[in-house]
C-alpha cells in the first residue's frame, strides 16, 4: 500500500482522499505519506464508532492550518509535522 500511494503521489493531479481504515491510515502516516488531516466534528455523541487510528502509532505533533465552520459541523485542518 505504501509504495502504491507513493507512486499516486508523484503523479501530477489533486490531493488523495482516504476515508476510514484505521489500519490503512496509520499504516500511511508511519509511511510519512499524510500531508494534512481533516476532522469534522458533528453535533452528535456515538455511544461507539471505529477508531481514526490503529493502537500502534506513537504521539504524533501536529499544527493546526485551518478551521472552518459549515452550519453545525466544524472542520479542523492540521499539518502533520514527521
Amino acid at each position: 500500500m505504501p509504495e502504491f500511494v507513493r507512486q499516486l503521489k508523484a503523479q501530477d493531479g489533486g490531493n488523495i482522499w482516504l476515508v476510514g481504515g484505521a489500519e490503512t491510515f496509520t499504516m500511511l502516516l508511519k509511511a510519512q505519506l499524510v500531508d494534512e488531516l481533516i476532522i469534522t466534528i458533528a453535533p452528535v455523541l456515538l455511544g461507539d464508532g471505529i477508531s481514526l487510528i490503529s493502537t500502534h502509532l506513537t504521539d504524533m505533533p501536529l499544527e493546526l492550518s485551518k478551521t472552518r465552520q459549515l452550519g453545525q459541523f466544524v472542520e479542523l485542518t492540521y499539518k502533520i509535522n514527521y
